[in-house]
């Protein structure tokens, strides 16, 4: 049985802390803007920030040793702040002690509706007619079953930034719709995910709004990509051993690829639509919804994974660095590409691995990836090599994690897996896998979880 860290706020970002800075150290955020952090070899909380004011969108660990400690940086509500949390750090901070903090978003972006919902999507109708209903699980706001926000049907590939006004309707069993015009509807824009650069020269951010950017950490000067998402970003890395470059990708079911000190776009690749499964619902792994980029991770080999809301995972594997080909570089002495080639067609694998959206992807080494639907299937997949260099993807194991109604974050690394969200009765819930030590090389990857001692934290007073 996996271990199980509770909250009484649910979990929304979580970060592991790099080994060589901190062993066992998980950072989680919280919708009540907290964060902890864990010991995960305890369960104990070794760290705490409290009263942020917003709830905590994303966390990013920074390093860099010409700057002092490791710090984080948070993204809560419009601001990122930096929070060192290292040893010598206090055990309990608030937004005072932050060591930064920094508006990330636009002056202009006074129209960013309906953000704060973003996250509870969970899948698409299609009806007959002129329209489309979101189906959007929302019990914390609403006492019927479910809110469904209204737009028209052009507004299919952008649901969010549709002219007409959003509408409310409550779908009651065995009644009629009901509309409420819902006219007052503004609010705040946010930033959604932050990323810090391996060398900390950069932090990477997003925005509900569809902006991406980039904190100067020597100067402080904020930087904005010349193109934009047109609908939410939903997450940003950096490419690896490309010190200019990262890329993005968002509810308009694109991802970009961005020089960040130009503000140039390199490439763009657009999601392809699971049609088929519309034309044919009866078909096998049907899903009614669009391909919005929910989530993104990159490995250190420079593959790419999207989780979609679809149920399906994108990877593009045509910029991969592998032993073979820094080898044959360096016989040839070739010069470093002008580009990542991430985003390349002739190197996209895509595989249906859940019947809901895929809130959640992350690396646990370079040839073994895990995803999360947003009602908490595991899955693991194997990047395998097959006809000599190409990759192919293997589901190697599904888990059902039954503590969880809602995933909303996972990270992984060589020794832990750790999925957050909210339980079945509301609370926070962190799931703690402890994964033993690898095989011998060649063998398989599969590994079980280990117990580790968890206790109930209360929320910080």
């Amino acid at each position: 049985m996996n271990p199980t860290i509770l909250h009484t706020a649910q979990i929304t970002a979580l970060a592991l802390v790099p080994r060589d800075l901190r062993a066992d150290a998980l950072v989680a955020g919280s919708n009540d803007g907290s964060i902890r952090m864990y010991d995960l070899a305890t369960g104990r909380v070794s760290r705490a920030v409290r009263a942020l004011g917003d709830e905590v969108a994303s966390i990013a660990v920074e390093t860099d040793k010409k700057r002092g400690p490791w710090t984080i940086w948070v993204a809560c509500g419009r601001r990122a702040l930096q929070f060192d949390l290292s040893e010598e750090s206090k055990m309990v901070q608030t937004a005072s002690d932050a060591k930064m903090a920094i508006d990330l978003c636009e002056e202009d972006e006074e129209e960013d509706a309906l953000n704060e919902v973003r996250g509870l999507l969970e899948f698409l109708l299609l009806l007959p007619g002129a329209s489309v209903l979101f189906v959007v699980g929302c019990p914390s706001l609403l006492h019927p079953p479910y809110l469904l926000l209204l737009a028209r049907l052009p507004a299919l590939l952008c649901p969010y930034t549709g002219t007409s006004l959003p509408t409310l309707l409550f779908l009651y069993p065995h009644s009629n719709l009901n509309f409420l015009p819902i006219p007052e509807l503004q609010l705040t824009p946010i930033s959604t995910q932050l990323a810090a650069h391996p060398s900390g020269t950069h932090l990477a951010f997003c925005t509900d709004a569809g902006a991406v950017g980039v904190l100067d950490r020597a100067t402080g000067r904020v930087k904005r990509m010349r193109g934009r998402h047109e609908n939410i970003c939903a997450s940003v890395r950096f490419v690896p051993d490309r010190p200019r470059e990262l890329v993005s990708g968002g509810y308009d079911h694109v991802l970009l690829h961005a020089d960040f000190d130009s503000g140039a776009m390199l490439g763009r690749q657009e999601m392809p639509h699971n049609l088929g499964s519309l034309l044919d619902p009866t078909g096998p792994g049907m899903s009614l919804a669009p391909p919005f980029i929910i989530a993104l991770a990159m490995s250190p080999a420079r593959v790419l994974a999207a989780g979609l809301a679809d149920g399906r995972v994108w990877v593009g594997v045509g910029g991969e660095v592998t032993e073979q080909t820094k080898s044959a570089k360096t016989t040839a002495k070739k010069k470093k590409t002008k580009k990542w080639e991430g985003l390349n067609e002739d190197g996209v694998l895509v595989e249906k691995v859940a019947d809901g959206p895929v809130v959640a992807v992350a690396f646990k080494n370079a040839d073994t990836l895990l995803t999360c639907s947003l009602l908490g299937q595991l899955t693991e997949i194997a990047l395998m090599r097959e006809r000599g260099e190409v990759r192919q993807l293997h589901k190697r194991k599904v888990t059902q994690l039954e503590s969880m109604a809602k995933v909303n974050a996972l990270v992984a690394d060589e020794r832990y897996v750790v999925v957050g969200g909210v339980g079945r009765d509301g609370a926070g819930v962190v799931e703690v896998m402890h994964l033993e030590a690898e095989g011998a090389e060649g063998k398989s990857a599969e590994e079980e979880g280990k117990p580790v001692e968890a206790e109930l934290i209360p929320t910080a007073e």
